[in-house]
């Protein structure tokens, strides 16, 4: 009778040491799919793609103001918004300064431009798009509990 009592002690405590085991294994791996999914929101190359093409019309859109063109960049932000969906454009040139300057842009931003692997004496430009969340099954654009309509971040840059 005693060895009874002492096998199933036994069969506790192996079970009580897998649950543990899997459930750091099972938090780990999530915190690595929640990882995977916000860095597939950044440079992917849709928007790389976008993002380089915004810079040529930027270039080009400057180049029209400084010879007094009819053109003007309020029309330009208004145009890339529509087409592109752009959110924010941010022209980054002398990085190492760029702390002082960190109070004027978001804190995920901030992280994202942390990651970059860019030198003191880079020029960026850093375009932040806004997506609408679809339903796959409906084709419509997804809403939260409030009736507002969920949007994605994505963000992409280029050397300037």
């Amino acid at each position: 009778m005693k060895n009874k009592g002492f096998v199933l002690m036994e069969t506790i405590i192996v079970i009580v040491v897998i649950s543990v085991a899997l459930l750091t294994i099972f938090a780990s791996y999530n915190k690595i799919l929640t990882k995977v999914k916000t860095e597939n929101k950044y440079d992917t190359s849709e928007y790389i793609y976008m993002t380089y093409h915004i810079k040529e019309s930027l270039n080009d859109s400057i180049e029209a103001q400084k010879i007094d063109e009819a053109s003007t960049l309020t029309n330009y932000k208004e145009t890339i918004h529509n087409i592109f969906g752009v959110e924010k454009i941010y022209i980054l040139t002398n990085l190492d300064k760029f702390g002082n300057n960190e109070k004027k842009v978001d804190a995920y931003m901030i992280d994202y431009i942390r990651k970059l692997d860019v030198r003191n004496n880079d020029e960026l430009i850093i375009v932040e798009y806004k997506k609408p969340v679809m339903d796959p099954i409906n084709y419509e654009q997804k809403k939260d509990s409030n009736g507002n309509e969920l949007y994605e971040t994505y963000i992409a840059s280029l050397e300037w």
